[in-house]
């Protein structure tokens, strides 16, 4: 399995030596919003809430970190995506429906007993449960597989039609998934448009590298963690009502990943101008929008980072989108 962070590596020595590039500090921080918490208790058939993301176009990329350039103009069209990432409430009726299969060679979610999973019993389906206090935190330790297997168990549940093949027999060809009904990963393009909700700056409350003054109003990172994710919607939402879409959990999304030297080299610098949906082929997926266990500099909208599918870890958690 390819180093969990190997990519970040390279942007936090670029980081360093682009401080304030690409930033827009004229833009003030909206004004806070109080939401209640998500209920703990959600049904199979709802699923998590969605948001109605407005197409448009926008800058996507920065001058920051190398895997971020160039900075180029993307047009995405409308979508849904989820609120929140989603809960241990929501994923274990999945797993209690399907239980915890294996594909890519490793189970969907990594079931252990530590304090980063809310989740225990297993691998039958109807064997799973929830740990009391954990049951509004992100669910953690998912695989790619684990989390476009949950979008499709869901689309079905709906009466959608799937975005994504069966088990072990996902599909790559965007030009299905892209126009079916059901529930999916968002492209990386997708992902930092809802992420910068209108912003151009650093950080989408509108603050610049290196010190945010109001990242801690915002985001769940490595100073104020205490060590661990936390409840969903507990900071303030970005300008489209978008929780924790930087920190909390690094967010799986459908494309495979691409840098300079990876997968194939470069389409992240020549990729189409409208809806773009990443390489055709790789061996590692896009993750995107830092987490509870990284830095400040982690949480700009444009950092991105990759792990091969099957990459189970603490902080990294998904949230589905629409069509």
């Amino acid at each position: 399995m390819i180093t969990k962070y190997i990519y970040i590596t390279t942007v936090i020595i670029i980081l360093t030596m682009f401080i304030g590039c690409g930033s827009d500090s004229s833009v003030s921080p909206p004004v806070p919003v109080i939401t209640p918490t998500p209920t703990a208790t959600p049904t199979a058939i709802s699923g998590p809430p969605m948001v109605s993301i407005p197409g448009g176009t926008f800058n996507m990329g920065s001058t920051v970190g190398t895997t971020e350039q160039p900075v180029h103009s993307v047009t995405v069209s409308s979508f849904y995506m989820g609120t929140h990432e989603v809960t241990n409430s929501h994923y274990v009726l999945f797993l209690n429906s399907q239980g915890n299969q294996t594909e890519g060679g490793a189970e969907w979610i990594s079931i252990g007993a530590n304090q980063y999973q809310g989740i225990t019993g297993g691998p039958g389906a109807g064997t799973f449960s929830l740990l009391s206090g954990y049951e509004n935190h992100p669910v953690a330790y998912v695989s790619w597989y684990g989390a476009v297997a949950y979008c499709n168990w869901l689309s079905t549940q709906q009466g959608l039609t799937p975005c994504y093949g069966p088990i072990n027999d996902r599909g790559d060809d965007p030009s299905v998934w892209r126009t079916r009904n059901g529930y999916r990963l968002p492209t990386e393009a997708e992902w930092e448009y809802a992420c910068r909700a209108g912003s151009t700056a650093d950080y989408y409350w509108g603050e610049s590298s290196p010190n945010p003054e109001h990242i801690g109003d915002y985001a769940w990172y490595e100073s104020n963690s205490n060590g661990n994710h936390s409840i969903v919607c507990q900071k303030l939402p970005n300008s489209f009502g978008l929780y924790d879409m930087s920190g909390n959990m690094g967010e799986w999304c459908s494309d495979w990943y691409s840098s300079s030297t990876l997968n194939p080299p470069a389409y992240y610098s020549v990729s189409p101008g409208t809806n773009p949906t990443g390489p055709a082929s790789g061996s590692d997926r896009v993750l995107r929008g830092g987490s509870w266990y990284l830095g400040a500099s982690y949480c700009r909208s444009a950092v991105r980072y990759g792990c091969d599918p099957s990459g189970r870890f603490y902080d990294f958690g998904f949230r589905p989108v629409r069509n």
